[in-house]
């Protein structure tokens, strides 16, 4: 269904076309704030297997760039998320992680005008991120703490459709996410659950889900167009 809609929505830019209203030397600010909840499994912690978690996640992105033409723009984004994933292990053990993660995302945009007020872009970033997560057992006789410190490089595409609500307001859709990732973890020596791993992840990922964010646009030739 979602496909379907997004196919409809890029048919419907198409057909209606003209002008789209960015120019260069305009500047923006924006972003996107999300939450989400999810399921997910520890292979294996303090002898329990399979240990089932539920994630919760929030994300904030500010972000501010400069159009160096009228279809190329420039600019970087900060990044934040916290999780955090509460579990009852066994009716007495329980399992508490939280997650914080910073980051600097550079980016370039290209625009494609499809219509008088909307069109087309891919989003092109790479950045790092950097935090720590700290795990938490604990029971009536016993408490174990660790700590570990993570670090991630990120390359990615995200395909978009964006509409100006006003000459000065955009809104922008995020069709689909395609990205490699490295993310390392470094565990404090002594510490629960501490542990050293490299991994690495490549995703394409088409028509799962919808993401909005917005930007405000200013510039010399909207201070007349409110």
């Amino acid at each position: 269904m979602f496909k379907k809609v997004t196919f409809l929505l890029i048919y419907v830019l198409c057909f209606f076309c003209g002008f789209a209203q960015v120019e260069s030397g305009d500047k923006f600010l924006g972003g996107s704030m999300s939450f989400s909840r999810s399921n997910a499994a520890i292979q294996s912690i303090n002898g329990f297997e399979g240990v089932p978690l539920t994630l919760s996640t929030v994300t904030l992105s500010p972000k501010a760039g400069l159009l160096v033409s009228d279809n190329v723009a420039i600019g970087a984004a900060i990044n934040y998320s916290f999780q955090k994933a509460n579990q009852t292990l066994d009716g007495l053990n329980r399992l508490t992680i939280t997650q914080n993660l910073v980051g600097i995302e550079p980016f370039t945009k290209i625009y494609w005008k499809l219509a008088d007020k909307a069109g087309f872009m891919m989003d092109i970033s790479a950045g790092f991120s950097f935090g720590k997560q700290n795990s938490e057992l604990t029971s009536n006789s016993f408490s174990l703490d660790g700590k570990n410190s993570l670090f991630n490089l990120r390359f990615g595409l995200n395909p978009k459709l964006y509409y100006f609500v006003t000459p000065r307001i955009g809104l922008e859709a995020s069709i689909g996410d395609v990205y490699y990732q490295l993310a390392s973890v470094k565990g404090e020596s002594g510490s629960f659950q501490a542990r050293d791993e490299m991994q690495t992840t490549f995703v394409a990922d088409f028509g799962t889900g919808l993401t909005l964010s917005f930007k405000y646009y200013f510039g010399s030739r909207l201070s007349g167009n409110q």
